[in-house]
């Protein structure tokens, strides 16, 4: 495995602001934030196709449900790497709808995706919401109630073939660290 700490760049303010709009509202549930967001940084073409634009915030919303609720998400039991897979390849197949993302988009949403594919083939149980909600002033705490079963994302064959054990990763606030 090869996790390269090499890779990092300074993100442009505009950007920055754009991807905090969008965690915004990807955290509140707000489909149309979420679109607007989009659309801003350029993941969402203006004027894209209404499936091109129902897939992209079905993917967000996939995306968010980590962040959305209570406690570790198992990252290794629901599928969501391969759901998120599987949309992207249809839109892949709407070759004529697609423009690819500016650079420095294309560069975030790697290190987004690498990360949710680390977590998955590690099949870590990761308490998001905790390490994102320092970042995002004003968010507060995730609405309490929200459990695995009711923010998972859609099961698929890999969440089926998925074994039991999966390696639990939590932040330690008080050290500053996380540990597994």
């Amino acid at each position: 495995m090869l996790l390269d700490f090499g890779a990092a760049r300074d993100v442009p303010a505009h950007i920055a602001e754009g991807y905090r709009a969008l965690l915004g509202a990807g955290l509140s549930g707000d489909n149309e934030g979420l679109l607007a967001a989009m659309t801003g940084i350029g993941i969402l073409p203006p004027g894209a196709p209404a499936t091109m634009r129902d897939t992209i915030l079905d993917m967000a919303r996939d995306g968010f449900a980590p962040l959305r609720m209570d406690g570790p998400f198992d990252f290794g039991a629901g599928g969501l790497a391969s759901n998120l897979k599987d949309q992207s390849a249809s839109l892949m197949a709407a070759r004529e709808h697609f423009t690819a993302p500016p650079p420095d988009i294309l560069f975030i949403q790697r290190k987004i995706a690498g990360m949710y594919l680390l977590a998955a083939r590690l099949k870590a149980r990761v308490d998001v919401a905790a390490l994102v909600r320092p970042y995002m002033p004003g968010a507060g705490a995730v609405s309490s109630g929200n459990r695995q079963a009711s923010t998972q994302p859609r099961a698929t064959r890999a969440a089926r073939r998925a074994g039991a054990s999966s390696t639990d990763v939590s932040r330690d606030p008080a050290a500053g660290n996380t540990v597994a």
